[in-house]
């Protein structure tokens, strides 16, 4: 906090006001100043959240492509990462928060007439210094006299109680705010996680895993060609042929081969073909057989998950339902106590005994005497025991107080009965 200011140099006067101008000292020029000042402030927070908002968008995109992931996901990422955290949704302000009590210090620095004759008190290489100004405002103030101060101080006491009027509207809805700024803020952090599960699942885990054939299914039929292939392979390798050029001779001599030879390997590539027929219609049987074995596991599992969702829903009831009697009864009880209590306001009050005006006339004697240590009971065996001990005569004038209060007793019942 900047240091109390001193008032203004008397060897150097401020400026000269004009006659016509308004006062410059009143609590409305100073609230003018003073929202001046914060619309700046607020110009330039505005303008820092839209740099930082600039330099995360930049920040996600070069993540992006420095990962040179497709751009549905990257697209996701940037809302997953544009959403407020957590840290700082919990200091965003609250937009209807009433505005702050001014201290009589800003009231005295925020003053024109003063910060002018301040500052030209001041020499003149540190006029343009807003640091040196404001120190010596604080300098100012500390030099200045409690009838100086007297306007500022009532300028701050009307602004407090302004504050303290603000907020006892604010208060009670705070609770709310609070509970669903914490809702938002779990919202978001659940958002956040599946958005990045989601990236991970499109982008990564996808990307590892590879589409397995079925080790059931019957291995593929052969062409006349690859029965062809089969034969010469190990022949033409053998011949010292280069390993890439294995194929291509292969292929060379396929194309010169006769009728005789061709016709050779079409009956192999027919046989094959009715072998691989005969295993695929195994196979079909067999695949039909497991898929609907599979679709009776799943109509199980899909039961099991839907029993589970019944059982936590009817969890959830209960508790729902356990809270509202609970509410129930705490509100039948309160209202059952607030009746009994007026009940008791209309009811005439019973007429005390001679012992009972006697134990309220010594009680808070007797329990001063014996000390804060010492209980009801202690206090009350005490008494009982003064009482006891008193004669006939003695205990004639607590006879007659409850005599009295009797009479009053029977007028109330009297002026009720009416």
């Amino acid at each position: 906090k900047p240091k109390p200011p001193k008032p203004p140099n008397p060897a150097k006067p401020a400026e000269v006001v004009s006659e016509n101008a308004p006062p410059l000292n009143t609590p409305a020029a100073l609230s003018a100043e003073m929202q001046k000042l914060q619309d700046d402030n607020a110009s330039l927070s505005a303008l820092v959240s839209s740099l930082t908002s600039q330099l995360n968008t930049a920040k996600v995109s070069t993540d992006s492509q420095s990962t040179a992931l497709n751009s549905s996901a990257s697209s996701r990422a940037t809302t997953a990462s544009a959403a407020p955290s957590s840290a700082a949704l919990k200091y965003l302000p609250e937009p209807d928060a009433p505005k702050r009590a001014t201290s009589a210090y800003i009231f005295y620095s925020i003053n024109p007439e003063i910060r002018e004759a301040v500052k030209a008190a001041m020499p003149a290489a540190e006029q343009g210094n807003n640091k040196a100004l404001v120190a010596a405002l604080a300098e100012s103030w500390n030099k200045a006299t409690p009838e100086e101060k007297a306007p500022f101080h009532a300028m701050a006491a009307e602004d407090k109680a302004r504050h303290d009027k603000e907020m006892a509207a604010f208060m009670p809805g705070k609770k709310a705010r609070d509970e669903e700024r914490k809702r938002i803020e779990a919202y978001l952090n659940e958002e956040r996680t599946a958005a990045a599960l989601a990236y991970y699942e499109e982008n990564v885990e996808n990307k590892v895993k590879k589409t397995k054939k079925d080790p059931d299914m019957p291995k593929g039929k052969s062409s006349a060609y690859n029965c062809f292939m089969k034969d010469r392979f190990a022949a033409v390798k053998a011949s010292g042929v280069a390993p890439n050029e294995v194929l291509k001779v292969i292929s060379e001599e396929w194309a010169k081969a006769n009728k005789k030879t061709v016709a050779k390997y079409e009956k192999l590539a027919a046989a094959d073909k009715l072998r691989y027929d005969a295993e695929m219609e195994e196979y079909n049987v067999r695949l039909a057989e497991r898929n609907a074995d599979e679709a009776v596991a799943y109509e199980e599992i899909k039961e099991k998950a839907l029993e589970r969702e019944k059982k936590e829903k009817a969890a959830m009831n209960k508790v729902i339902r356990a809270e509202v009697k609970t509410k129930v009864e705490v509100a039948a009880k309160k209202a059952a106590k607030e009746q009994k209590k007026e009940e008791k306001k209309d009811k005439v009050k019973k007429p005390m005994s001679a012992y009972n005006v006697f134990v309220k006339a010594n009680y808070e004697t007797v329990k001063a005497k014996m000390g804060a240590e010492a209980g009801f009971a202690e206090v009350s065996g005490e008494v009982s025991k003064m009482w006891k001990e008193l004669d006939a005569e003695k205990k004639k004038p607590f006879e007659e107080g409850a005599a009295l209060d009797k009479e009053r007793y029977d007028r109330e019942v009297a002026e009720k009965a009416c």
